[in-house]
């Protein structure tokens, strides 16, 4: 079983993406060696990973990124849109980091049951570690949110390599077995989030029209363009659920 790495076990800096272990204050410098670590070389980064300390350090380093993705998407709104897009982009700035720092509690819920099953003697702290400093990558996944159904593509298909990574310098798991599964499982939520993303596209799409040839209907027949808006929603929510039947 990998031992549990401590600060002074590893050859590198402790991975310190949140409070100073001696102030209790926010350690900048730290957390960006950290991302540049995992973007760089995640090999050495895992290897020397302590699986242990808690979950505050690596939930703020998430949270951190998650910011400075939710910051970049706000200044291209503004550019791209104007400043009618500012007000959306600062609620991102605040709900982007929350939903992240969330969901990042059942990411590591999910890799803890597939590493357990891979037979990892990990604990969730652990898996917990791994996947929030994965978060590194969330700041390159805005800027290609640029271009459409490319962010998904990034950041699942880079996160998987970098779950796949731990897998074998944290949970000892096999080369091959580590590669098939993250592998397997990012091509599952790839597919999932470009059909999502996809489909909000395609809404978006019909309220800008409708929006816009708003003004030259008539009450009535407003009424009738939002109705069939509403059963073309209810169409493709049966068309989705038939499907996954």
């Amino acid at each position: 079983m990998n031992e549990e790495k401590g600060p002074d076990d590893s050859g590198m800096s402790n991975p310190s993406g949140g409070p100073d272990s001696q102030t209790g204050a926010f350690d900048l410098e730290a957390a960006v060696n950290d991302a540049a670590g995992v973007i760089k070389d995640p090999v050495s980064f895992y290897r020397e990973m302590p699986t242990s300390g808690g979950f505050l350090k690596p939930l703020v380093f998430i949270v951190f990124m998650a910011a400075i993705m939710g910051l970049i998407m706000t200044v291209v709104a503004v550019f791209g849109f104007g400043a009618q897009a500012l007000v959306l982009g600062i609620g991102a700035m605040v709900f982007i980091p929350l939903f992240i720092g969330i969901f990042s509690f059942v990411g590591a819920a999910v890799m803890f049951v597939i590493w357990k099953l891979m037979g990892s003697e990990h604990n969730y702290q652990t898996a917990y570690r791994c996947v929030a400093y994965s978060g590194a990558v969330l700041p390159i996944v805005g800027i290609a949110n640029l271009v459409p159904y490319l962010g998904s593509i990034v950041g699942i298909g880079w996160g998987m390599y970098l779950m796949a990574i731990a897998s074998m310098e944290i949970h000892r798991l096999k080369r091959e077995m580590a590669y098939s599964v993250c592998a397997a499982l990012g091509l599952v939520l790839i597919v999932m989030n470009i059909a999502n993303e996809r489909e909000s596209r395609r809404i978006q799409a019909q309220l800008e029209e409708f929006g816009g040839s708003l003004e030259d209907m008539t009450p009535e027949e407003a009424a009738r363009a939002f109705e069939e808006i509403l059963q073309q929603l209810e169409d493709s929510s049966n068309e989705g659920e038939d499907g996954g039947n």
